[in-house]
């Protein structure tokens, strides 16, 4: 499955050594609609490499987390029965390798996604149920992504970024429909090329 980010990381890096225009580097924070749990923020990292006049890669990692809850009804030794609930947070990496086409109204992305689930949390339930072992099924989730965004210039090597975004993930039938805003710099060339 992790097959697919290769071949797109392979074709980019490779081409850097003898196409290289641009190589965009920086910080990015997420805000999205996630189903049924209202706008979560997040933030992550992003690699933008321009590769021709409109053509491009961009790739990044970003935090998401997705609440799970569950209710069981547990039978105690006194005869009574009592309704017990638990709420977990799923925390999980969120890997977008995308083609980018540059243009002066607005870039357009598209490309896949994984999400690489990293762990869990208790973040709500029942007064004193301490939950104390989790799994899930998936580890992994591909997606694909699309994006517009539109590029602000701040400095000769300073861009702001805003995009508008759409993630339907195929496995888990879960789309997630939001903004981010990245601020990148414009790493020398020098620097790549040495």
């Amino acid at each position: 499955m992790m097959k697919f980010l290769f071949i797109p990381l392979l074709f980019c890096f490779s081409s850097l050594s003898f196409s290289q225009q641009e190589t965009w580097f920086g910080i990015m924070a997420t805000g999205e609609e996630y189903p049924d749990r209202g706008i979560r923020f997040g933030g992550g990292l992003v690699l933008d490499q321009k590769i021709t006049k409109r053509s491009g890669f961009e790739f990044g990692i970003f935090s998401r987390s997705v609440l799970s809850n569950s209710s069981f009804i547990a039978d105690f030794p006194d005869g009574t029965t009592k309704l017990l609930s638990t709420t977990i947070r799923k925390n999980y990496l969120t890997i977008p390798v995308v083609y980018k086409f540059y243009s002066r109204i607005a870039n357009i992305s598209i490309g896949p996604t994984l999400d690489v689930y990293v762990g869990w949390k208790q973040v709500g339930g029942t007064p004193g149920l301490e939950t104390t072992e989790f799994s899930t099924s998936r580890k992994t989730i591909l997606g694909a992504m699309a994006k517009i965004s539109k590029r602000f210039i701040l400095s000769e090597d300073l861009i702001l970024e805003p995009d508008i975004r759409l993630n339907p993930l195929f496995s888990v039938e879960r789309t997630y429909v939001g903004a981010a805003v990245s601020l990148k710099y414009r790493i020398p060339k020098r620097l790549i090329s040495e």
